[in-house]
Formats: structure tokens, C-alpha cells, sequence
């Protein structure tokens, strides 16, 4: 069986938000180029263990490989979920790709640790639970404030995602230079976003919070719907 069953596969599944081109191999053992708006195109390669179809429980071993990143991971379908173990490093001409959009432009490298992820397939691939650890190199970060461009040099971050509550996907943000987290986030599975900033993180971002908090105390909280 060719590989490109693998891209009628996802033509013909038009809620699947991705698309495969330029395949090679066989669809046990295949290699291609994958694209959605996020991701733009990055290499895959993948295999599907034969062992795992006989117990019923097909999945998929691959790679995405693309300039200063590779993540490798396997995915299993069971009971109209995916459910991903994934680990790698992701670089800067890839993170830069995402955060354009923003006005922010990263020099460094994340991490990922052992990141656990199920996807419903019944709800348009939506993420209903993510746990594990991104850790963030540091390194030179570039934004915008007043149309102005200002560069700092962040330290070692550590993103922990874990599942506190149902249908909320739980973030904190932690630096080997602090005792305490530094920003906490919340996603629900409506897409409504809550992120907790400390006095501490404004700090590092070169635009300090006024007053007499101390540096572990919430002075900002914000809320938008991104989904």
C-alpha cells in the first residue's frame, strides 16, 4: 500500500486540519510533507507497528523534522481519541514562525519533555487534556511596546501542563531564579484563556510593575478567547 493513501486519507476528511504532500514509501513505513495555518510545512516520517493492529490497538510512531527542530512521538486511536506521547526540541525558526503574529521574535531553544496529550476526534481534534514539561533554554527575546521594539535576555524557563480541573488545561511558569511561579494559565475546552502575571515577570520583561507588591504577588490577569 503507497504512502499516499495517507494524504487521501486526510482529504477526504475534511475536519482533520491537516494536509500530507510530496509522500514516499509505503503506508506502513512512509515519509511526507505535512501542513496546516500553524505549522506551515515540516517533514514527517512515520511507521505503524504491525504488532500493535493485531491487539487492536493501532498506532503510529513519527517525527517531525524541520531546520533546529525535531519532535518525535506515537500516537494511538482508541475509543474515537488520540492519545500522544511526544518529547524533542523545538528551535527558534519554528517558534518565530508562530509568535510572528505577536511582534515577538525568540533566540533559544524549548524543550519538550514527555508531553502526554489526548485529542477527541468527535470535537474536531480539540485537546481535552495535556500534561508534561517545556523547558525554555533562554536567550534573547525581541517584542513590541508603543510601535518601539525592546530586547531582553530572559532566563531558563520551565513550562509544567497539567490537568487540574475537568475540560481546563492548567499552566505554570517557573525559573530556576525564583522560589515561586512566575505566570499561571488556564485554557478551557471553549478556548477561553486565562493567564495570571506576577510582579516578578514584568520585572524580567523590562517593563516593571508600580508599587510596593512584592514580587510573587498577581498584578495582572487577563482573559481572551482564542478558539
Amino acid at each position: 500500500m503507497p504512502a499516499s493513501l495517507v494524504a487521501r486519507f486526510l482529504e477526504s476528511n475534511s475536519h482533520i486540519p491537516i494536509t500530507i504532500l510530496n509522500t514516499s514509501g509505503t503506508l506502513w513505513d512512509g515519509s511526507g510533507r505535512i501542513r496546516n495555518n500553524t505549522i506551515r510545512e515540516v517533514n514527517i516520517s512515520w511507521s505503524i507497528p504491525f504488532f500493535d493492529i493485531l491487539l487492536l490497538s493501532p498506532s503510529v510512531i513519527w517525527t517531525l523534522d524541520n531546520n533546529d527542530s525535531v519532535l518525535q512521538g506515537k500516537s494511538l486511536i482508541s475509543d474515537k481519541k488520540i492519545i500522544t506521547d511526544l518529547s524533542g526540541t523545538i528551535g527558534s525558526v519554528f517558534l518565530n514562525r508562530i509568535f510572528y503574529e505577536y511582534d515577538v521574535r525568540l533566540d533559544g531553544l524549548l524543550s519538550v519533555e514527555d508531553l502526554f496529550m489526548v485529542t477527541d476526534l468527535s470535537k474536531n481534534f480539540s485537546i481535552n487534556q495535556l500534561d508534561g514539561l517545556a523547558i525554555w533554554t533562554g536567550g534573547e527575546v525581541t517584542y513590541m511596546i508603543a510601535k518601539s521594539p525592546v530586547t531582553i535576555m530572559s532566563p531558563v524557563f520551565a513550562l509544567e501542563l497539567f490537568k487540574k480541573t475537568p475540560g481546563t488545561i492548567d499552566a505554570r511558569l517557573n525559573s530556576p531564579d525564583y522560589g515561586f511561579p512566575l505566570l499561571l494559565a488556564s485554557l478551557t475546552e471553549r478556548g477561553n484563556l486565562n493567564v495570571k502575571v506576577t510582579k516578578a515577570f514584568t520585572k524580567i520583561f523590562g517593563n516593571k510593575w508600580p508599587g510596593q507588591e512584592a514580587e510573587e504577588n498577581i498584578v495582572l490577569e487577563l482573559e481572551e478567547y482564542i478558539f
